[in-house]
């Protein structure tokens, strides 16, 4: 077992607790279960695929047999030729995610109305970080080719019990996928779906920060193997197979600079760890053939060239542990810079408010020490115009060079034209609104983020709602934040000719503010403190 060593322990202890005051969460450690190993897709929709590997590697077929291996070259390319689809048939599900005793008894209920069943470990409970027992689905026995004979059949036994026309595949999608390197004119034709084990990989000019402010494409390295995915339109995916602490390796560092904190550094680990393993459990990209994505929809994954011993020590200090409320594994989302308050969950997402992800105030004192009123145009307007002293506030304080980005972004200042506005309002909504006349917030939440907005134009008047939507609308480079104020710049026929925009903050403001932590943690605060001061009633515990 791995403690946090800030004292030293008896061998008997198997718990113990933080006391972090009366506006924080105790925190408390235990061990749990084994590591996982997780799919990352780095690539879809790819006509062709450009990789390097400077050292051999071997190939496995999708079922984890061996092809080959000692292929000569260091340039490689893939593409999908002879694409097979998946073979899939219709069952009738009853039970679904129940324990084995209680798998069993259902059975026995359709044993007594001359069913026959199946008892199957429930697909969904496969990728569970938080539910310790097996569980299991109840099937009827029949299959079907389609839906529509399986719903059929439902019918003609009747309304007594509920049945769930469910999809099960038979056999993975097949096909070959083409493997040439630039130094050999022979060419490899591996079945789809083929895993390549090299010591490490290369994937030429990978996207980056697609529809943001860092938007590049740059050649990454990834430990772990590399899957190639084919689709029906014999497009490619590039999938690396990983474990979740060498996935933390790069995630840590890309998500935050090494250079911050340690105890910060500390809680950014926990965080991404809780956030992979709920996202996993979610099934985010249940759709997909991969578990999480490598791209700040899910988490920034930058590969090998972003480790650093700095993060690295921090990922292995706190191996496994993940952030909890009531037994389960929390959302714990953050962000680069809150803007000096962070917002409820339910604000900037769709889906039920969660207790542990309330705004509060980001500086000492009561935790809604502003009582709402950010959430009033006049009170917005002076808060986005003043250096509240809050821990995201870095202008002018003593901090190492790497926390001095977070400046820019604390608070902020762009002028859009008319037109660029109404470009990237089209492109976002794919609404015009003809000549842009006004952008009117309608609700903000505890933060001062917009939640509602309205654009009013020259052909119609319609609303953008939530956070990113609103932040893609008002720049093709993704606005800072939706905390923000707007001013028109009127002409002399009364038209707007421009728009300034004032904000606070970059990001969704959600959970842990980054630069906050790191303040926090260069005035002595601990992790413990960190995480306590921006997720609250939550516990730390291993989740592996």
């Amino acid at each position: 077992m791995s403690f946090i060593k800030y004292r030293t322990w008896p061998i008997f202890t198997i718990i113990f607790v933080f006391v972090l005051g009366c506006s924080a969460s105790a925190l408390k450690y235990e061990t749990l279960g084994r590591q996982p190993r997780i799919r990352v897709g780095l690539l879809e929709g790819q006509s062709t695929i450009k990789f390097i590997i400077a050292k051999g590697f071997s190939l496995y077929d999708p079922d984890g047999r061996f092809i080959g291996r000692g292929m000569k070259g260091i340039r490689w390319q893939a593409k999908a030729i002879d694409y097979v689809p998946a073979q899939s048939v219709y069952r009738l599900r009853y039970a679904e995610n129940v324990s084995r005793s209680q798998a069993e008894r259902n059975g026995r209920d359709l044993q007594r109305m001359n069913l026959r069943s199946e008892i199957v470990p429930s697909r969904e409970a496969q990728k569970s970080f938080t539910q310790k027992d097996d569980l299991y689905d109840v099937l009827l026995w029949s299959t079907f080719e389609t839906a529509a004979q399986a719903a059929n059949y439902r019918s003609e036994l009747g309304k007594s019990f509920p049945l769930e026309v469910i999809k099960m595949e038979t056999s993975s999608a097949g096909g070959q996928i083409e493997i040439s390197s630039e130094q050999s004119p022979k060419k490899f034709q591996v079945p789809n779906g083929t895993r390549i084990e090299a010591e490490k990989f290369a994937l030429m000019d990978m996207p980056i920060g697609n529809g943001y402010h860092w938007e590049s494409e740059e050649d990454i390295v990834f430990r772990g193997s590399l899957q190639l995915i084919a689709d029906a339109q014999n497009k490619l995916s590039a999938i690396n197979i990983v474990s979740a602490e060498e996935y933390l390796r790069s995630v840590v560092p890309s998500e935050m600079p090494w250079g911050f904190p340690t105890a910060a550094l500390k809680a950014q680990a926990i965080t991404a760890r809780s956030e992979l393993l709920v996202k996993i459990d979610r099934g985010v990209h249940s759709d997909k053939n991969y578990d999480i994505c490598a791209t700040v929809h899910c988490q920034v994954y930058g590969g090998v060239g972003k480790e650093h011993a700095q993060t690295d020590r921090a990922v292995k200090d706190t191996y496994g542990q993940v952030l909890k409320a009531g037994g389960r594994i929390i959302d714990a989302v953050y962000s680069a810079v809150c803007g000096g308050h962070t917002e409820n969950n339910e604000t900037v997402w769709a889906g039920e408010p969660q207790a542990q992800l309330r705004g509060r105030f980001d500086g000492n004192g009561a935790p809604d020490v502003l009582g709402g009123r950010l959430q009033t145009e006049a009170t917005v307007k002076k808060w986005v115009n003043a250096k509240a002293p809050v821990y995201c506030n870095t202008l002018g304080a003593e901090i190492p060079e790497p926390l001095m980005y977070t400046q820019k972004y604390f608070r902020w200042q762009m002028r859009f034209t008319r037109q660029e506005l109404q470009e990237s309002i089209s492109k976002a909504t794919g609404t015009n609104p003809g000549l842009l006349r006004a952008i009117i917030p309608l609700q903000r939440g505890v933060s001062g983020r917009i939640e509602r907005l309205k654009i009013v134009g020259s052909t119609q008047t319609f609303e953008i709602e939530r956070d990113l939507p609103i932040r893609k609308a008002m720049s093709a480079k993704t606005l800072y934040s939706s905390c923000f104020v707007v001013t028109p710049e009127l002409d002399q026929n009364g038209t707007p000719v421009r728009f300034t925009f004032q904000g606070a903050g970059w990001g969704h403001g959600v959970g842990m503010c980054q630069a906050g932590a790191a303040r926090m943690a260069l005035t002595g605060k601990s992790m413990a403190e960190i995480l306590g001061h921006y997720y609250r009633n939550v516990v730390v515990e291993r989740a592996y």
